[in-house]
């Protein structure tokens, strides 16, 4: 939950994070717990160039040697945002024969499905879409918004992952490759730790059974367990490729709009109208946050941009007053509320996820056992 912020606000002296996020705190320098994490943790974690270089090579040999025989040696996932994007043109580039597969939630851009097509098609790689039923869908993600937690996101996220290791499953594919990084997203993954950022199924089963009215007949669901099984006998792995490059986002871009005819949605993962307003609306509204301060901390940390620019950045309207109309009355029309119901839904006051049953400690023993 955020602090109070009239009485205690303060911001981080070397990135952007303040008494908005949870559990932060700050040392004598004024250096929050994220950053001094990051610096204890960073060189553990982040790869040399040379290192990078060497593992990846590797990898690849792995990947290619392990896909002999199979129609796709690899599975990527793919929303037509950067990250995504550019793992595409890099599986592409070290010669891998990957199944694109996107999970359509019914909140795509027109600008990142012209880039999923696009990409497709200038990289000669076969596209798997799923599509959802969108009522199922649609009471899945009504029942988090009345829970009240903050990452409302989370069928979407279960959905996508689930539907990767079962389609790594039906086509004997071994790996999959997505684009999750240290580098831009080391904060994200302390918010994991802090739970504003989890997810399980026993989690979002409980939200459901709770709040939904609409029994999940083909929403694509899978526990640790499985997940599990899946890794330890089917031998399917994840694959951060962008932790084994020198992966800069402002480079990034500039490959993909000259190789790939790629088009800026705008934010971090706008992509999906659903996530930019869970960024823009929800979580500023209900919980006090907004996400760029996280986002921009992430690209001082890795020294893509300065504190200066992160700043200048921030201090930019995160969306112009028309376009938040806009986006709003979309949503609220999209998942059928009311004017009322939907200001109920975005002002209430918030809640932890803790408050509803989770595998928190069985994801986190999980996570122990594979290092």
């Amino acid at each position: 939950m955020p602090n109070n912020l009239e009485t205690d606000y303060q911001v981080c002296s070397y990135c952007l994070l303040d008494s908005s996020v949870p559990q932060i705190t700050f040392n004598e320098e004024g250096l929050c717990n994220y950053c001094q994490q990051f610096f204890e943790r960073g060189s553990d974690i982040l790869i040399s160039p040379e290192q990078q270089q060497s593992q990846l090579n590797q990898i690849i040999a792995k990947i290619q040697k392990q896909g002999e025989g199979k129609p796709y040696d690899c599975i990527i996932g793919l929303s037509g945002g950067i990250d995504s994007s550019y793992v595409a043109w890099l599986v592409k580039k070290h010669g891998l024969r990957a199944l694109a597969v996107h999970f359509d939630n019914g909140w795509n851009s027109e600008i990142a499905v012209g880039n999923i097509e696009m990409i497709c098609k200038l990289l000669g790689f076969e596209l798997y879409t799923y599509v959802v039923d969108w009522e199922e869908f649609r009471d899945l993600q009504l029942s988090f918004l009345k829970a009240g937690v903050a990452n409302v996101e989370i069928p979407t996220d279960h959905g996508i992952f689930a539907t990767l290791y079962k389609l790594a499953r039906k086509f004997k594919v071994n790996y999959i490759i997505d684009g999750l990084n240290h580098g831009t997203e080391f904060g994200r993954k302390d918010f994991f730790a802090n739970g504003w950022i989890y997810t399980d199924l026993k989690h979002l089963s409980a939200i459901h059974k709770r709040f939904g009215t609409i029994k999940l007949k083909t929403f694509p669901r899978m526990s640790v367990y499985k997940k599990a099984l899946l890794q330890q006998i089917a031998g399917i792995q994840q694959i951060s490729i962008l932790n084994y490059v020198e992966y800069n986002k402002a480079a990034a871009l500039k490959v993909l709009e000259n190789e790939l005819e790629w088009r800026s949605y705008g934010g971090k993962h706008h992509e999906s109208l659903f996530t930019k307003w869970h960024q823009l609306v929800y979580l500023k509204r209900r919980f006090g946050f907004d996400k760029r301060k996280l986002h921009l901390s992430d690209l001082i940390l890795s020294g893509q941009i300065t504190r200066d620019e992160a700043i200048a950045e921030l201090s930019k309207p995160a969306i112009l007053p028309n376009e938040l109309v806009q986006l709003e009355t979309y949503v609220q029309k999209k998942l059928g509320l009311t004017p009322a119901a939907y200001e109920n839904l975005i002002t209430s006051p918030p809640v932890n996820f803790t408050e509803y049953p989770n595998d928190k400690w069985l994801f986190n023993l999980y996570n122990k056992w594979r290092k």
